[in-house]
């Protein structure tokens, strides 16, 4: 025989190896089982069903090709993909878990490597804080975005993992589907399913509840594990004669050396200095945090005569608490006539105008700057070190690490010891009930989630139902409480962004407009955008993550938007993957797409959920995750004071705010929203009940009638599958189910019909007709 000859030839309904089994007598029913053949299939068939059931032709579909061949040959499984080859990254959910268990791993040898060269190598501060990086603001203020980023995709990718296994765990398996079926209880297939945890064994539910609780210590720290630690100089400012720098005579009497000013050490460095023009020392000071200069002399045009080469001298200090009467940099603008000559805008309501606003403009005529009552020639500025850090916290990375490890080992028991395979989507589901089916949902082949949960109260009944196909959106898949709390989860964050933007706004100091917000940037750290009120003194660990968790609090609220936002785009692409399979869709028969491929079957390393939907979804949630680090962050600011000498430690340590980056966060949030929206707007192939990932309506379609062996079955799921009704089952004797009870007859009693998978040829249900 050739190779096309050896192919498995299926039969067309009926006949089957045995007889049906007659679910009522059928000597009472005086009925007879009626011959069948090929052709006498096709010439019974009506008209009507070279359509959909919606007989007005709007909704056609392409009739299955095989059900027109006598003996339709389809390809038996290959040689090399029966003999399983035995791996470590087998496919399916064994291969998945496994990928999720590397990724953890790897997470957990990068942090580990990470802490020990940076403890080896950096420089430690205080205790349990490490310095890793020293430079200028803006260097470091780079860095810092950077190191967040890197920490947002590999915490994304850690807690991914971890979420993938939770939902593996909810995942039933058979045993556990059949005890709940037994007490007249539905669990859910293919989603992460909290319900389901009454009805998992303990050791799956003490899993869940590890990986669940090990990711809310990492959402609220691990994006602080590394922050910036700006640093400002304080500074006094001069006002000279040129020949001050040569050592000329001044009041001593006037100006005595102290502590925080040392004229007379000035006065011998003061050759020293970097010699700046007017425009050079208007920019260079005019800033909120002058990182790389300390003291300037002003040097003025006109000296006043017999008052020696030192004239006045002026102090500018960081405020301990920043109100809206700061004004940064005054001295600078401290000439009355300079609003008018500058035509700066405008008076903020304590009646000033504030520098920031004049010194853009005052750089334009930095010829005729006139400061502290005299008219500036140039100035001579003391350089500095910037002294900006990017510290790392040593206690916060022990925190993270040791639930890294806890993830580690809950990820590790779900690879290799998770025990009986669990039905994790609803290929698994519908191959386990063709194999074996469950008896507790004969004759309910029409039944959809919402009959299910109708009659949940009163018991199933297992009664005939007139076939009536509705047209299904996408989001009628999901129940209508799974989209309340989406909602209500989604009304919560969005609201709360924008309430904490109008806060924002209205408590900014400076101008309260988009521009002022723009220019303050992304996790910027700025005088006019720190939460004052929350000052905790100290330096080292204790303040920092108490401003930590309130800093993060918000990054679980988002982690708990993505699950259920996840969870919804999970169920309604779940139910098109069913409706697909209804010979009314017009695609013919498809392979089940399960964790364990044999055969023809398929398999993904994702769960029900596309890739072209599933990584631009996560990839979306790292975004999220990322904005909100910049939205709400810590703040760590040094006040260096004038002399320079004193050891640095934290004078302010709070956390910062940036209003355009909550303003980004709505955008996003209501982009998802829209896209969620239009997804659920989309059509459902015509025709299947909607099943959604209801356990007890997957199991009730999976009842092909017959004695088939268990040889017949294992080779039924391998094969390429459709959903329809059984040709020829016009009686009722032929479903061929034990202890079935009519309920609900058609109208000679005896026309029943059955629906069901099966890879045989199926027809289209017939609008109207029972079927059970």
């Amino acid at each position: 025989m050739d190779s096309q000859t050896k192919r498995r030839i299926i039969p067309p309904w009926p006949p089957f190896k045995q007889p049906y089994q007659s679910l009522n007598s059928a000597e009472n029913l005086n009925l007879t089982p009626v011959p069948h053949t090929a052709g006498s299939q096709r010439s019974s068939l009506p008209s009507a069903n070279m359509f959909s059931p919606d007989f007005h032709g709007s909704t056609a579909y392409t009739p299955d090709p095989m059900s027109e061949t006598p003996n339709p040959l389809l390809r038996s499984p290959s040689k090399s993909s029966s003999l399983r080859k035995k791996s470590w990254l087998s496919p399916g959910w064994k291969g998945s878990s496994k990928i999720a268990l590397t990724c953890a791993v790897v997470v957990l040898i990068a942090n580990i490597c990470l802490t020990i060269g940076i403890v080896a190598a950096g420089d430690k501060m205080s205790k349990g804080i490490y310095m890793v990086y020293e430079g200028s603001c803006t260097k470091t203020e780079e860095k810092d975005t950077y190191v967040h980023l890197a920490l947002n995709a590999v915490a994304t990718t850690l807690l991914a993992s971890s979420n993938y296994c939770m939902q593996l765990l909810t995942s039933p398996s058979r045993r556990e589907v059949d005890k709940a079926h037994a007490k007249r209880r539905w669990l859910d297939i293919g989603i992460p399913s909290i319900r389901n945890l009454g009805s998992l064994s303990k050791k799956k539910v003490v899993l869940w509840w590890l990986l669940g609780i090990s990711s809310i210590p990492l959402h609220l720290i691990y994006n602080s594990v590394f922050y910036s630690a700006l640093a400002t100089n304080n500074y006094n400012v001069l006002y000279t004669s040129p020949d001050f720098v040569n050592g000329a005579s001044y009041n001593t009497s006037a100006f005595p050396d102290n502590i925080y000013l040392n004229v007379t050490d000035i006065q011998s460095r003061a050759k020293q200095f970097d010699a700046l023009d007017n425009e050079e020392c208007i920019q260079a000071y005019a800033k909120d945090f002058v990182e790389a200069r300390r003291n300037v002399i002003v040097v003025v045009k006109d000296p006043p005569s017999n008052q020696g080469s030192l004239f006045k001298l002026e102090d500018n200090e960081f405020p301990d608490d920043i109100t809206p009467k700061y004004n940064a940099f005054a001295w600078i603008c401290d000439n009355p006539d300079v609003v008018r000559q500058t035509d700066a805008c405008c008076e903020n309501e304590y009646g000033f105008v504030p520098c920031s606003k004049i010194t853009p403009k005052l750089v334009k005529m930095a010829d005729q700057w006139s400061t502290g009552g005299f008219e500036v020639d140039h100035c001579l500025s003391e350089k500095v070190q910037s002294q900006c850090h990017l510290h790392f916290s040593l206690d916060m990375m022990a925190v993270v690490l040791a639930f890294n490890v806890l993830k580690v080992i809950g990820i590790a028991y779900v690879a290799f010891r998770m025990g009986e395979p669990p039905l994790v989507n609803v290929g698994d589901a519908v191959q386990s009930f063709l194999r074996n089916p469950d008896r507790t949902t004969e004759g309910m082949c029409l039944s959809s989630h919402a009959s299910i949960v109708a009659s949940s109260q009163s018991g199933y009944t297992t009664g005939a139902m007139r076939y009536d196909p509705k047209r299904h959106r996408f989001g009628k898949a999901a129940t209508w409480k799974q989209w309340s709390f989406l909602r209500a989860i989604f009304t919560l964050v969005l609201t709360g962004t924008a309430v904490c933007l109008a806060l924002g706004i209205n408590n900014f100091v400076g101008d309260k407009t988009i521009q002022n917000a723009w220019a303050v940037g992304l996790g910027t750290v700025r005088p006019g955008n720190l939460v004052m009120g929350w000052n905790l003194p100290g330096y080292g660990s204790t303040s920092i993550a108490v401003s930590t968790l309130i800093a993060n609090t918000p990054q679980a609220i988002f982690s708990f938007l993505y699950i259920c936002y996840n969870s919804l785009f999970t169920v309604m692409f779940l139910s098109r993957e069913l409706s697909n399979l209804s010979v009314t869709a017009g695609r013919g028969r498809k392979n089940l797409r399960v964790t364990d491929p044999q055969g023809e079957q398929k398999s993904t390393y994702f769960l029900s959920l596309p890739y072209k939907y599933g990584i631009p979804l996560l990839i979306g949630s790292g975004l999220l995750h990322w904005l909100v680090s910049q939205s709400i962050f810590l703040a760590n600011i040094t006040i260096i004071p004038r002399d320079g000498t004193v050891p640095m430690q934290d004078e302010i340590t709070t956390v910062a705010y940036s209003p355009i980056a909550m303003l980004f966060i709505l955008f996003v949030g209501f982009g998802l929203l829209v896209f969620l929206f239009a997804t659920a707007m989309r059509k459902l192939p015509i025709g299947m009940p909607l099943i959604g990932s209801n356990s007890l309506a997957i199991s009730a379609a999976c009842h092909p009638p017959g004695q088939l062996d268990e040889s017949e079955r294992e080779e039924m799921v391998q094969h390429p599958l459709s959903w329809g009704a059984v040709p020829g089952l016009s009686k009722v004797g032929d479903l061929g189910f034990s202890g079935y009870e009519l309920d609900s007859p058609d109208d000679d009693g005896h026309n029943i019909g059955h629906c069901c998978f099966s890879d045989r040829p199926m027809e289209a249900p017939v609008r109207g007709k029972f079927y059970a």
